[in-house]
């Protein structure tokens, strides 16, 4: 292979460069956006700035290969282009070169500071960025598994550096690759080398660590800097390819019933209740027949089984809550709290957390979100008496904030109270905005007034005493108010990159409107509209809940068969939007 040196002034203005750059990469990694057959990484930060593309193109898959490896995590960004290295295509990321290898049809990957070793590059190394030599092993014939139990014995030399070491997620061989050198003192740092990254311990304060942290240089970014990838242009970033954005909408399932909340499990399964009571999920994009659950819920007027949540620890406990109307033995409309557990496709255990909320065939608020904070937070409407949202002693017209199991947070603004904010008519949706973690909500108006607020911890939003911008000092104004109403509902940040000119939006469902309404919000605060838009107005009906999913699409709910709208072909149905 070749190889071409480029001289360097010192091991420090290296190691100063390289940290630099990596701090860049870990700044720019939220302006990544996916692109066909692959993605492109912005190397500097910033809306349109430059960067690598990973893609499966001509055939060759190192787009596939980069995901199936553990992508990021375990390979490091890209820092090339594609280029031709001694007749293959090969691209350079942060700790591995992938090479493409047409007689078999496969992409291979190469161990960077192994690649560096073949190319003689160990005295250089040594001496500009204090690159321990490595260790000649003779494995040959022995069982993996014992290789890779003596070579991580090579760790045991440093406690900090064996915990550096296996301190990463996934598989420590995987990320690091193994260690091919002792723990060698290089003066003032203590140093270990493995295939793809080096560990060096600094015995005493440099510009980028203290005295006894370990550090920890990516051997492609090394790679790159001493002028071992021969084709120098395809180092250098590239613009974003140009892309016209003209989001579309795809079906996603028919033929529901007044669909009120989505809420996706971390193996993409998409949960979503329907108001007269059922409990249903999406596997593999496929609607399945058999019910999660029934619910004994009472389903009139606005009234039945409304919000969902999954718990964030819901992978390991199966636990999801839902909210939903039923009929107390003396025949009054009230809103409990529920959890339930799911196991195999189906939910039951249930445990109520939260009962008695006042209840009626309108105004009952609904939503239900975990926060942030790993808190619940329960919306709930007036159930039509306007004397209870002012009422601390009532649940009614409140944002309420629990634990999981349904007592009070200690720090809850009113003592021994679930009430985070009080003052609400009928609020519908929550919201937590991704950079600065700002709880935002949407709720109804009498007859207009509708509102878009930003909840304070303990915040009085006015309700009934005025409604939408009273500018009296006592109630938080909105930060948005619709005349003619719109009836907002379901709200979501989007924080992905398949709609990447949306990233940082707020996106709320209308019912009355019959569009989704985006929000663009001005920093560095994000308290401040910037801009509005409606989307696919008048086209799909009234719309009830949108959420992000992960596979970085935006999906959506008609609500066109709740009794105020006029059902469609296919109504209710689910809905994402794609780019």
């Amino acid at each position: 292979m070749r190889a071409r040196v480029v001289g360097l002034s010192s091991a420090t203005m290296l190691v100063v460069m390289w940290f630099l750059f990596a701090r860049a990469v870990s700044v720019a990694q939220p302006q990544d956006f996916d692109i066909p057959n692959g993605h492109f990484f912005t190397q500097t930060g910033g809306d349109g700035e430059k960067g690598f593309a990973v893609t499966d193109d001509e055939g060759i898959p190192f787009w596939t290969e980069f995901q199936r490896l553990g992508g990021v995590q375990a390979i490091g960004f890209p820092v090339s282009q594609r280029f031709i290295w001694d007749g293959l295509v090969s691209q350079a990321f942060q700790r591995v070169i992938f090479q493409w290898q047409p007689e078999n049809g496969a992409v291979a990957f190469v161990n960077t500071f192994d690649l560096m070793s073949s190319a003689g590059l160990d005295d250089f190394l040594l001496s500009v960025r204090q690159v321990p030599k490595p260790l000649a092993f003779d494995e040959a014939g022995k069982p993996f598994d014992q290789i890779v139990s003596e070579r991580l014995a090579l760790l045991d030399a440093n406690p900090a550096i064996r915990a550096a070491y296996f301190g990463v997620a996934g598989d420590p061989v995987q990320f690091n690759g193994l260690p091919t050198s002792a723990v060698i003192d290089m003066g003032n740092n203590l140093a270990l080398r493995a295939q793809r990254v080096v560990f060096q311990q600094w015995k005493e304060d440099v510009p980028w660590a203290r005295a006894n942290e370990v550090t920890v240089a990516n051997g492609g970014d090394i790679a790159k800097e001493v002028g071992l990838l021969p084709d120098q242009s395809a180092l250098e970033p590239v613009d974003p390819p140009v892309r016209p954005f003209a989001p579309r909408v795809e079906v996603v399932a028919t033929g529901l019933q007044v669909p009120w909340a989505l809420a996706f499990a971390p193996d993409g399964r998409i949960f979503f209740t329907e108001r007269p009571g059922r409990l249903r999920v999406i596997v593999g994009g496929q609607l399945q027949a058999a019910q999660v659950a029934q619910l004994p819920a009472t389903e009139a007027g606005e009234a039945g089984l409304m919000g969902l949540a999954l718990d964030p620890a819901f992978q390991q406990n199966g636990h999801l809550y839902v909210m939903y109307t039923f009929r107390n033995p003396a025949g009054e409309l009230r809103n409990r709290v529920s959890r339930l557990t799911e196991s195999q496709g189906r939910a039951g255990n249930e445990i109520v957390i939260l009962d008695d909320l006042p209840g009626a065939t309108i105004h009952d608020g609904g939503r239900i979100k975990f926060g942030p904070d790993g808190k619940l937070y329960v919306a709930t409407g007036d159930a039509a008496n306007t004397a209870l949202p002012q009422r601390l002693d009532s649940p009614a017209g409140k944002i309420l904030r629990i634990n999981a199991d349904g007592t009070v947070p200690i720090d809850n603004p009113f003592p021994g109270s679930p009430a985070y904010s009080l003052g609400h008519r009928n609020p519908q949706g929550l919201a937590w905005h991704p950079i600065t973690g700002q709880l935002f909500n949407t709720e109804h108006g009498p007859v207009g007034n509708d509102e878009v607020n930003i909840i304070r911890v303990g915040g009085n939003y006015g309700w009934p005493n005025v409604s939408g911008a009273g500018g009296l000092p006592q109630f938080a104004d909105p930060i948005l108010v619709f005349n003619p109403a719109v009836a907002p509902s379901g709200a979501t940040f989007y924080n992905g990159s398949q709609l990447f000119p949306w990233r940082g939006n707020l996106f709320f469902t209308t019912l009355r409107g019959q569009h989704l309404h985006r929000v663009s919000l001005a920093g560095p605060s994000f308290e401040d509209v910037a801009g509005q838009e409606r989307l696919f107005e008048g086209e799909f009906g009234r719309l009830r809940d949108v959420v992000e999913g992960p596979d970085g699409f935006l999906y959506f709910t008609t609500s066109n068969r709740d009794g105020r709208g006029s059902p469609r072909a296919g109504d209710d149905q689910i809905l994402r939007i794609v780019p």
